[in-house]
């Protein structure tokens, strides 16, 4: 069953937003692994918080 186009919208509104506070919460993440000198730990941070963002960006755009 599919849902209303509405629900749908909201659906993905709140998935980009969710998105935006993991890509936040990666960075600082690695901003504290390069502070205790983790750079490998610091730059998968990094990759994902960009994986994060383009997951963010894609439901911005399906949303319309």
């Amino acid at each position: 069953m599919t849902p209303p186009p509405g629900e749908v919208r909201e659906m993905l509104e709140r998935d980009a937003k969710e998105e935006a506070t993991d890509v936040e919460n990666y960075v600082r993440l690695a901003a504290l692994a390069e502070k205790e000198g983790l750079i490998a730990l610091k730059l998968k941070m990094e990759e994902q918080a960009a994986d994060e963002d383009e997951h963010g960006q894609e439901m911005r755009r399906l949303g319309g």
